[in-house]
């Protein structure tokens, strides 16, 4: 069976409504390829104040790292772009990632990101109820060996490929 999408997976400044994205990863499902960027905060998002001293806590990015190391959004923009014209994306908290992508977008003059996100959760389990007759226990399984593989929580890239290892592992690879 062959899953061409791509998982998707951001952290935030925070969760408050000023808030704004600091890191984006995408994992391609067939190729393991992997892309990640720390976002550099645009003026207009330090100006709001949208920083939350948790979030560093939760993330281990400093605010200091994310302006000196951060990719500017024009180019994490178009380098998303790029990897997701055309591809099926998915994200494990779509509500929340699909915020993140607009904020992202927008920071550019984009009203609307060029892709949607598609719930990880309604496609995985999709793909279990194709391979296994007992498809919420295929899941189940899946995704505790991905925990196991990648177990390190609030960062974009391990995250991201945490649901891409999910779906190798339930389509048997």
């Amino acid at each position: 069976m062959t899953i061409d999408v791509v998982c998707l997976d951001f952290e935030a400044s925070g969760l408050a409504p000023a808030s704004y994205p600091i890191e984006v990863a995408i994992v391609d499902v067939v190729t393991c390829k992997v892309q990640s960027w720390l976002i550099r905060p645009t003026d207009v998002w330090l100006q709001r104040g949208g920083w939350m001293p948790e979030a560093e806590v939760i993330h281990g990015l400093s605010l200091q790292r994310l302006i000196t190391e951060g990719v500017p959004v024009e180019a994490v923009a178009q380098q998303l772009t790029s990897a997701l014209r055309g591809r099926r994306v998915l994200s494990d908290r779509k509500e929340s990632d699909s915020k993140w992508l607009r904020d992202l977008y927008a920071a550019i003059g984009l009203p609307t990101p060029p892709f949607l996100l598609e719930d990880f959760y309604a496609f995985a389990k999709q793909v279990a109820s194709l391979v296994n007759c007992h498809a919420d226990t295929a899941f189940a399984k899946a995704e505790a060996e991905a925990w196991l593989k990648f177990p390190i929580p609030h960062r974009a890239e391990p995250d991201a490929k945490r649901n891409a290892e999910i779906l190798r592992i339930l389509k048997g690879d």
